[in-house]
């Protein structure tokens, strides 16, 4: 690594600090019935998938469990810090549902996440997010909550 990359990230880490983050539209108030078939068409219309977020809490007030995400399929050279990303996390069994998390910064040709209410980047070798975990980018929300 670069000495370049290694003061960035040291600050990143010491400011606690992440890229802007990617605006997404997100569509508020609608019944869990409502949620599913909409971000389902809507995945559909742009050859994508969708996902019922889990109710981890590492997402939140962004995602919380019970919101359905659109994710559309990408190419991986097009992936950038400040992104919401969709991934099989390797630091899970591979049967586990999949992840969202921001993608905070490229580390050689791989991204450290990060999980908006994590206290900590996921920067070790296990918790990075390289070509092969990278599904998709999340494009859109569907959430039984009202707008805050």
């Amino acid at each position: 690594m670069d000495m370049k990359r290694l003061i960035i990230l040291a600050f990143l880490f010491m400011a606690a600090c992440t890229p802007k983050r990617d605006v997404i539209p997100t569509y508020w108030g609608l019944t869990p019935t409502q949620a599913r078939l909409a971000s389902e068409l809507h995945a559909k219309d742009v050859g994508g998938l969708f996902y019922h977020v889990a109710p981890t809490g590492s997402m939140e007030p962004f995602l919380t469990g019970g919101d359905y995400i659109v994710v559309q399929k990408i190419p991986y050279k097009d992936v950038k810090p400040g992104m919401a990303a969709n991934y099989q996390a390797r630091w899970l069994p591979p049967s586990s549902p999949t992840v969202t998390h921001w993608v905070a910064d490229r580390l050689g040709d791989e991204f450290i996440m990060d999980g908006q209410a994590n206290s900590i980047y996921e920067n070790k070798k296990n918790m990075l997010m390289g070509e092969k975990e990278f599904i998709g980018q999340v494009i859109a929300i569907y959430t039984t909550r009202e707008k805050p």
